[in-house]
């Protein structure tokens, strides 16, 4: 284990890097996101609650919850909200997500974000250990299922972020709007001003209307 500064005030993440530690699409998560405060906010996929975290530091939540099927990953997140003092209004439970579809949260979050794995399920074949396969290709919830969770979690008007690849950008579109979910603004991000983009970033709303906005592209090294 090692205990990381994330450079957002006094914020320090416990992570294990033998399993999987935040990147780039984390960090572009958590402040694309613009949150207002006071929010009941809920991330799937939290991992070891990286995204959980920086969001929180930048808006103050009312209330978080981190779900993740990584027992392991969970008890770490628990670690990190003790140590920063954040216990009071931050849950982290192993779980899932899957388990949230018809569950008694219906209609309970302003805001959901995900961090999700981005190979689809079935897809390649990996020699990486169990955590590190989970956070890469989706196991037992597909990218339908994500959708369909936070549908069901948010309230009406409520809004999702979540971040991806631009390869399933088709997917990401037709999938939230069989959900109910409208693609309200996208932003993609690449390296360096003129590499391929890497990353795209969508806000939806549920029961929102068909407009979409697409902001200025995010440059990771400028």
């Amino acid at each position: 284990m090692r205990t990381d500064d994330t450079g957002i005030g006094t914020l320090k993440l416990i992570q294990d890097p033998d399993e999987f530690c935040y990147g780039t699409d984390a960090v572009l998560l958590a402040k694309f996101a613009k949150l207002k405060e006071g929010l009941r906010v809920a991330d799937l996929c939290t991992g070891n609650g990286a995204v959980a975290f920086m969001a929180d530091a930048m808006y103050k939540s009312a209330y978080t919850l981190g779900v993740d099927i990584n027992a392991h990953e969970i008890d770490l997140a628990r670690e990190t909200a003790r140590l920063n003092g954040l216990s009071g209004h931050m849950e982290f439970i192993a779980k899932d997500v899957l388990e949230l579809k018809n569950s008694a949260m219906f209609e309970t979050f302003d805001a959901v974000l995900i961090n999700p794995p981005y190979q689809e399920k079935g897809r390649g074949v990996s020699g990486e250990n169990d955590a590190r396969h989970l956070a890469r290709f989706e196991s037992s919830a597909s990218l339908s299922d994500f959708f369909k969770v936070s549908a069901h979690i948010l309230k009406p008007g409520g809004s999702l972020y979540m971040v991806h690849r631009p390869s399933r950008l088709v997917d990401l579109l037709s999938l939230s709007r069989e959900a109910r979910l409208e693609a309200k603004r996208l932003r993609m991000a690449a390296g360096h001003p003129g590499d391929a983009a890497n990353i795209v970033l969508i806000q939806f709303v549920k029961g929102g209307g068909h407009e979409l906005i697409i902001e200025p592209e995010y440059y990771v090294h400028d």
